[in-house]
């Protein structure tokens, strides 16, 4: 469950709670800061990005398609992201 100040935000199983939507999106060898739609969440360090992505995966891969990268990962984001999700939603 996810509580704050005292309510139950949301109660499911973890492999439940996951299924957000957003994904993590990490790209190694990058050499500058692209601008992408969805992006939240957004770190930049050295030649690593790493932001968690909301939006269609179509778009996804046709911004992804006009940078220059070496490798590219995609995966669900951990519990604390997924913690922030819900709890961050809540606040708007």
């Amino acid at each position: 469950a996810v509580i704050r100040e005292g309510k139950i935000l949301v109660s499911d199983r973890v492999e439940k709670l996951g299924h957000t939507g957003v994904k993590r999106v990490t790209l190694r060898g990058v050499s500058e800061m692209p601008e992408i739609k969805c992006a939240e969440d957004v770190k930049f360090e050295g030649d690593v990005l790493s932001f968690l992505y909301s939006g269609a995966p179509k778009e996804l891969t046709r911004e992804l398609g006009t940078l220059s990268f070496d490798d590219l990962t995609i995966a669900d984001p951990d519990l604390d992201e997924i913690f922030m999700h819900y709890y961050a939603k809540e606040e708007i």
